[in-house]
C-alpha cells in the first residue's frame, strides 16, 4: 500500500510540475499586435513599434500600399493578402489606420466609408479571443491634391468622423492626426512628400501607438 501511495504522489507531483511548466510557457508568449492599414502602415511604423516595445511583443505589419477601406475603392484592402493574414492570425491588439486613399477625389464617399468601417471593425472585435482594437485617426495631409487626396477630407472630415465611428463601437482612438501636426500643419518636417512620413515621422507615429497600447 505504501509503495502505491508513493507512486501516486510521484505521479501527482509530475503532473503539477508539467502544469506549472505549461503556465510558464503560456505566460511567456509575446503580446501580439497586428497593424492594419495602407502605405503609411506598410512603410515603417510597425517595425519602429516593435523596436520601441521590445521582445515581450510581436508586431505584425499588415499594411498594403494604396489600399482603401471602401469595398468600392480603386484598390480595396479587403482583397489583399495582408487582410487575409490578419484574419488568420490571433492577435491581442489590432491597430487600424485606413482612409488616406479613400480621400482621393475618385474614391471618396462618406456613407460608404462609414458603413465599410463598421463592417471591418465588427470582423476584428468579434474574433474568438476578443482582441483590443484601436482606431487611428490618420496623419494630416500637408499638400492638397497630392496623389489625388483631398485635404478637406483628411484634415476636416476624418478628425470628426473617425472618433464617432470608434465611439459607436466603444473603441479608443489614437489621435495620430494631432500628434503629427493637426489642422494647423505644425510639423511639416515629419513628412517626405506631404502625405508619407519621413523616418523620423514614422518613429513619431510608432511612439503614439506605443503610448496608447502600454497605457491600456
Amino acid at each position: 500500500y505504501l509503495a502505491k501511495l508513493v507512486v501516486s504522489i510521484s505521479f501527482v507531483m509530475r503532473a503539477l510540475w508539467y502544469f506549472a511548466l505549461l503556465v510558464m510557457v503560456a505566460s511567456a508568449r509575446p503580446i501580439v499586435i497586428g497593424c492594419v492599414g495602407d502605405s503609411i502602415t506598410e512603410g515603417k511604423y510597425p517595425g519602429d513599434l516593435q523596436d520601441l516595445l521590445g521582445k515581450d511583443y510581436k508586431v505584425y505589419n499588415w499594411g498594403k500600399s494604396g489600399t482603401t477601406l471602401q469595398h468600392a475603392g480603386d484598390y480595396p484592402y479587403w482583397n489583399s493578402t495582408e487582410f487575409r493574414e490578419s484574419m488568420n492570425t490571433t492577435a491581442d491588439y489590432f491597430v487600424i489606420q485606413l482612409g488616406t486613399n479613400d480621400a482621393k477625389t475618385w474614391n471618396w464617399n462618406q456613407d460608404r466609408y462609414t458603413n465599410d468601417y463598421n463592417e471591418l471593425i465588427n470582423l476584428y472585435v468579434t474574433r474568438p479571443n476578443k482582441p483590443k482594437v484601436f482606431i487611428n485617426i490618420p496623419p494630416p495631409l500637408y499638400k492638397d491634391g497630392v496623389y489625388g487626396m483631398q485635404q478637406s477630407v483628411i484634415n476636416t472630415v476624418f478628425p470628426e468622423l473617425i472618433p464617432q465611428i470608434a465611439a459607436d463601437h466603444g473603441l479608443p482612438t489614437i489621435d495620430i492626426f494631432n500628434y503629427m501636426g493637426g489642422a494647423a500643419l505644425t510639423q511639416p518636417d515629419l513628412f517626405a512628400d506631404g502625405c508619407h512620413p519621413t523616418p523620423e515621422g514614422y518613429l513619431h507615429l510608432a511612439a503614439a501607438v506605443r503610448e496608447a497600447i502600454t497605457n491600456n
